[in-house]
């Protein structure tokens, strides 16, 4: 039985399936907006990872880089070519 208090032993406020679905949604979103716009999420990407890697003094370098290559790499899979400079 849920307490009516929000203690312990109250269940949570969102439904677990729900969440995963909304998430999911915003995720097909975003890649509408890449596909969209790639010159621009390319752009973003390389901002985004020099604002990170600014923030973090560098210490998260190569997990910042990943992060933007694979943006890279997507918009290739998808036939928008290489990465503009």
């Amino acid at each position: 039985m849920s307490d009516p208090e929000g203690g312990a032993d109250s269940a949570p406020p969102w439904n677990e399936p729900d969440r995963k679905e909304a998430a999911m949604g915003m995720m097909d979103k975003l890649k509408g907006a890449i596909s969209k716009n790639p010159d621009k999420a390319r752009k973003g990407s390389r901002k985004g990872a020099e604002a990170a890697d600014k923030k973090t003094g560098g210490k998260y370098s190569e997990q910042v880089q990943s992060g933007s290559d694979k943006i890279d790499d997507e918009l290739r899979r998808r036939g928008e070519g290489p990465r503009g400079q």
